[in-house]
C-alpha cells in the first residue's frame, strides 16, 4: 500500500480506501479498492466467519469456566470473526481472551452496530491505530489488537495468550498474501496452539497442510460452507478424532515432500 497517509504504526487506511458490500448473506464487508480483494466472502461474510472459524474452534462446546476462552487472530480485518465469537462468549458467559494482529486497521468508523461489542471494537481499532497497541474490556471479553507483522508477535509477548484455544488463520489469500501462507509463518501459528486447542483456516492447500504437519499439528478437513472442506489442525491427535473428519493426516511430512 502505497502514497497513502501514515501515521506512527505504518499505513493509516481510510474510508475512501474501502467499497461497503452488502454479501449474499446480508451481513456487510469491505473491498480494499486499491488491491481489489475483500475482506471476507461475497457469499456470506458472516456465515463464512462461523462456518471456517467459530464453529470448529469447539467454543460451542463449552460449559461453564472461570478461565477465558482464549483466541489469536492473524487478520483482524473489519471484526467479523471477534464480533461473532465475543456475541456467543457473551450469550454463553464465557471469558473471552482476544489478540488480534493486524498491520493496517481499517478506520473505526467503518464498523456498523450499536452493541457493547460493536463499540468497544471501535474503541480498540481507533486506539490501535493511534498507538500501534490496544487493549479494551468490558465486562469479561478483552480486545487486544497488535499494529505488527505477524512474526513480531510471540507468545512470550503476550503471555496472557499462552496455549489458546484457537487459532484464526486468516489472512488475505495466497494470491495477495503469499508470505503469510508460508512454512515460517505457519509455524509461528502453530506456537499458539494450546494441548487441546485447534488452528483454523479456510485454506485446505497441500501447502498449508503440509506446513503445519511440518510444525508438529495433526491436520484434518472438516465439511465447509462456500468451500467443500477447511481445515483445522491440532496438536491432539484425540481432539482431530473427535471432529470426525473428512480427512486427516499426522504430523510431520515425508522427507520427499508427499503426504501420507
Amino acid at each position: 500500500m502505497t502514497d497513502r497517509e501514515t501515521s506512527e504504526t505504518g499505513d493509516a487506511l481510510t474510508l475512501e480506501d474501502l467499497e461497503r458490500i452488502i454479501t449474499e448473506d446480508g451481513s456487510v464487508t469491505y473491498r480494499l479498492r486499491e488491491r481489489d480483494i475483500t475482506y471476507r466472502s461475497r457469499f456470506g461474510a458472516l456465515e463464512e466467519s462461523r462456518r471456517v472459524f467459530l464453529d470448529p474452534s469447539g467454543i460451542r462446546e463449552q460449559g461453564a469456566r472461570d478461565t477465558p476462552w482464549k483466541v489469536v487472530e492473524l487478520g483482524f480485518g473489519v471484526g467479523t470473526n471477534f464480533r461473532n465469537t465475543a456475541t456467543f462468549a457473551t450469550s454463553a458467559k464465557l471469558p473471552l481472551l482476544y489478540l488480534a494482529a493486524e498491520l493496517a486497521p481499517i478506520p473505526p468508523d467503518a464498523l456498523e452496530g450499536e452493541s457493547d461489542i460493536d463499540e468497544m471494537t471501535r474503541e480498540a481499532l481507533a486506539m490501535a491505530r493511534a498507538q500501534g497497541h490496544a487493549r479494551v474490556t468490558r465486562g469479561d471479553i478483552t480486545l487486544v489488537i497488535r499494529v505488527s507483522e505477524w512474526l513480531d508477535i510471540t507468545p512470550e509477548d503476550e503471555p496472557d495468550f499462552q496455549g489458546c484455544d484457537a487459532v484464526y488463520y486468516d489472512p488475505f489469500g495466497p494470491r495477495d498474501d503469499l508470505e503469510s501462507w508460508s512454512r515460517e509463518h505457519l509455524a509461528h501459528g502453530a506456537r499458539w496452539v494450546g494441548a487441546t486447542g485447534r488452528l483454523m483456516t479456510y485454506s485446505v492447500a497441500g501447502k498449508v497442510r503440509r506446513g503445519l504437519r511440518a510444525a508438529g499439528l495433526w491436520v484434518a478437513t472438516l465439511p465447509g460452507h462456500i468451500k467443500r472442506e477447511v481445515l483445522v489442525a491440532c496438536l491432539d491427535k484425540d481432539t482431530v478424532e473427535a471432529l470426525e473428519p473428512l480427512r486427516k493426516w499426522p504430523p510431520d511430512e515425508d522427507q520427499d515432500g508427499s503426504e501420507s
